[in-house]
């Protein structure tokens, strides 16, 4: 049933009461009592989503991080933008995924917890992003992160595919008939092997750290991007379950974000290098196929028309 639909017609809307998706809930009560028309979910939904990704971007900077180059990759690498209205309820708790983790570093507690409550409220597949939240008992280090690497690719390759079916009866029986329908199919081959694009990117950003670890370990802001490179280490692989569960993009759909955080340690040590090929080089890398995917390769979220049309 669609959101249109909800709006119009009130079906389900009790359902994500009793779901305890209250976010959400409380957004299409307020569209329904106001008379705000069917597509103001879609606008109130952004708002939630923009005001998250604004305190993001605030958090960053005031941390001295380069928020052109965040908001660089976050359109050219995660592919949230465009895919933030498949998922609205999932994607307001993605917004708010970042900055629970930079508060948690800067070991601002009370406000994360308040955060990670509404981000659960929003979502509650969000409770499966929880043990991801006790990264920061552990100091990143070379050694640890790849062995998160190689640990992840076992899990994801040969433990959760076979695993998965169980943990969901038992922590997520409203999911389980997921199984048994349309959504089950494996995701699209290609769809899969694109996540690989990046590794190569990953792989160099951890060569430059293993070279650099011992000089930069006590910088606070390397500091904080390896803590997340641990989480991607550990994530990256979740997309080979996709191979034999389709629905289960929607879960590595949580760690997409964290793509960014490698690429940019690695771009900000090369223009503290001064290395300005390499910097070109990798921008291009980061551009094209998100250009060819907007313009002669569109499908899906990707395909919109522009103003361009209309010249």
């Amino acid at each position: 049933m669609s959101y249109v639909e909800m709006y119009r017609y009130g079906y389900n809307i009790e359902f994500y009461y009793n779901k305890k998706e209250w976010v959400f809930y409380s957004i299409l009560k307020i569209a329904t009592a106001f008379s705000l028309g069917e597509q103001s979910i879609f606008v109130l939904v952004s708002l939630v989503y923009t005001f998250f990704w604004v305190y993001l971007i605030c958090l960053l900077k005031n941390a001295g991080y380069r928020v052109w180059l965040i908001v660089l990759l976050y359109f050219t690498v995660t592919g949230i933008y465009q895919n933030q209205l498949n998922g609205l309820r999932q994607y307001m708790a993605i917004a708010i995924l970042p900055c629970v983790f930079v508060l948690l570093y800067q070991r601002k507690y009370f406000v994360a917890t308040i955060l990670t409550a509404i981000a659960t409220l929003c979502h509650a597949s969000f409770i499966l992003v929880y043990p991801f939240l006790f990264v920061f008992l552990f100091r990143p280090t070379p050694k640890k992160i790849a062995f998160l690497f190689i640990f992840g690719f076992a899990t994801s390759a040969f433990f959760i595919p076979k695993l998965l079916p169980v943990i969901v009866n038992m922590l997520f029986g409203n999911y389980a008939g997921y199984f048994d329908s349309e959504l089950s199919a494996s995701a699209n081959l290609l769809s899969v092997l694109t996540k690989l694009y990046y590794f190569p990117l990953f792989i160099w950003a951890f060569v430059k750290y293993c070279k650099s670890y011992r000089e930069e370990a006590n910088n606070k802001n390397y500091k904080m991007l390896m803590y997340f490179f641990m989480v991607l280490a550990v994530t990256y692989w979740l997309f080979i379950v996709n191979m034999y569960f389709g629905f289960f993009g929607r879960v590595s759909q949580y760690f997409m974000i964290f793509y960014i955080f490698p690429i940019y340690y690695l771009v900000d040590k090369l223009i503290k290098e001064k290395r300005t090929y390499l910097t070109i080089v990798i921008f291009a890398y980061l551009l094209l196929p998100y250009i060819l995917k907007v313009t002669l390769f569109a499908t899906a979220e990707y395909e919109y028309q522009t103003i361009l049309g209309l010249l």
